[in-house]
């Protein structure tokens, strides 16, 4: 055990101590194997390097505070390790980045977002970003990661980040962001394979959990074998997410057993825009996802899948595949756009099932006039608020899928609405088996 006092850090949150904790770290991982100890405290420091076999343990009653100055994180992020084993992050103490240093909050949305005023707004479009650390916590080409029972709090960017990792096990943990704090994702898994994530709560201004493939820094390897299961989500933007990033492939994920849930079902910015959301754009291929037991309540939509060529890092953008999907056991409450499921002319997104689903729609599109075409927008940021307001549905568009089988699939209107429940463009091979809009069946 080596305890960060001994090694000259001072628990009273004014006192500087990067120094003397990467002492700690460095000297634990001299000797091979060890737990470096933090009794309780506030601990006000800059970047640390972790170190392999190094075991970090925040007691109960203890705060690692990242500093409020830029210049204090040479490494970019609070904790950082890179190409180490057997790292460990754990501990019932908190793990603080003063995020709100590195951005302004303000009144007016910003000028790129007005369009969105009022239904497809977030939070945190009305804070200005400042430069800041990029994350609180960053793992990159680590084997045999565990982050458990500790909390995260107030990260100026990120939170969570598992670039090109293997052997993942995030457990227990709470992550408590402002709903305001830009570009605060909860856990980001980036090019990582067999990761499991759990018993997880999550509070945060930007996406809760991501799947993607960044690329970043040369790290451009596939996402496999990721579950993530028993968590609470709380999000103005994306509660479960595959995307926007992926320039490699993705296969074998799991989300089961979980809430997507606000408290806010008046206010459009505080709602998630998506409490399950997967994408491809960047031309790699996506396959194997299975989504149940999920229970989302004032999401805007419920379900949003999208197949774009948006083409990032392409040198010729390039429209990848995506394709089976099976998404079951979903209730979904207070919505007020349809769940959407799209592809574009070039791709089609292929074998979708939605099985054992009940959803509640706010309705409203008999006061205002509906589109009869949307535009493929094949180019554009994949988000469910992408195709504007108002659709020619209430409830479920799908356009450009082969093999869709919907079953079971019971869609309430909550407010009047003259759409038709489901509008299915240019989708072929589709099964639909008991069916209901409104106790009529489709």
């Amino acid at each position: 055990m080596w305890n960060v006092r001994e090694y000259g850090a001072m628990g009273d949150g004014k006192t500087m101590n990067t120094e003397a904790i990467q002492r700690a770290v460095d000297a634990c991982g001299k000797e091979g194997a060890g737990t470096v100890y933090f009794p309780a405290g506030t601990y006000l420091t800059g970047s640390i390097r972790l170190k392999s076999n190094v075991t970090l343990y925040l007691d109960a009653g203890s705060v690692l505070l990242g500093s409020s100055r830029l210049e204090d994180y040479p490494l970019r992020h609070l904790l950082y390790a890179e190409n180490e084993e057997n790292i460990t992050v754990t501990g019932a103490g908190c793990i603080d980045g003063q995020g709100t240093a590195f951005w302004e909050p303000g009144h007016e949305l910003r000028p790129e977002n007005i369009w969105r005023k009022g239904w497809g707004e977030v939070t945190h479009y009305y804070s200005k970003t400042l430069p800041c650390p990029e994350r609180l916590i960053r793992f990159s080409g680590c084997k045999k990661v565990r982050v458990e029972n500790v909390e995260l709090r107030n990260s100026p960017s990120w939170t969570l980040h598992l670039l090109a990792c293997e052997d993942v096990a995030v457990h227990g943990i709470r992550i408590t962001n402002p709903l305001g704090g830009p570009n605060t994702d909860g856990i980001d898994i980036d090019g990582s394979q067999n990761v499991s994530v759990s018993d997880c709560r999550i509070i945060t201004g930007d996406d809760a959990i991501v799947i993607k493939n960044t690329g970043i820094d040369g790290w451009k390897k596939p996402v496999r074998n990721v579950t993530v299961t028993n968590c609470i989500l709380t999000t103005p933007c994306n509660a479960f997410k595959i995307g926007t990033e992926t320039q490699a492939d993705i296969e074998n994920v799991v989300f089961s057993n979980s809430v997507v849930y606000s408290d806010s079902s008046r206010d459009c910015y505080d709602r998630a825009i998506s409490g399950i959301s997967i994408e491809m754009v960047d031309g790699a291929n996506l396959s194997g996802v299975l989504v149940s037991g999920i229970l989302i309540r004032n999401a805007r939509s419920p379900i949003f899948i999208r197949l774009g060529n948006r083409g990032r890092g392409q040198a010729v953008p390039k429209a990848g595949t995506l394709r089976d999907v099976a998404i079951s056991s979903v209730q979904a409450f207070g919505a007020i756009l349809p769940c959407i499921i799209s592809g574009i002319e070039e791709a089609s997104i292929e074998r979708v099932s939605l099985s054992n689903i009940q959803m509640g729609f706010a309705g409203g599109g008999n006061a205002v006039p509906t589109p009869e075409e949307i535009s493929d927008l094949p180019a554009e940021y994949p988000e469910a608020v992408m195709f504007g307001r108002w659709l020619p549905s209430y409830g479920l568009f799908c356009r450009r899928v082969k093999e869709l089988s919907l079953q079971n699939v019971h869609i309430r209107l909550e407010g009047e609405d003259s759409r038709k429940a489901v509008r299915l463009e240019q989708t072929e091979k589709v099964s639909m088996t008991q069916c209901m809009a409104d106790g009529k069946e489709l």
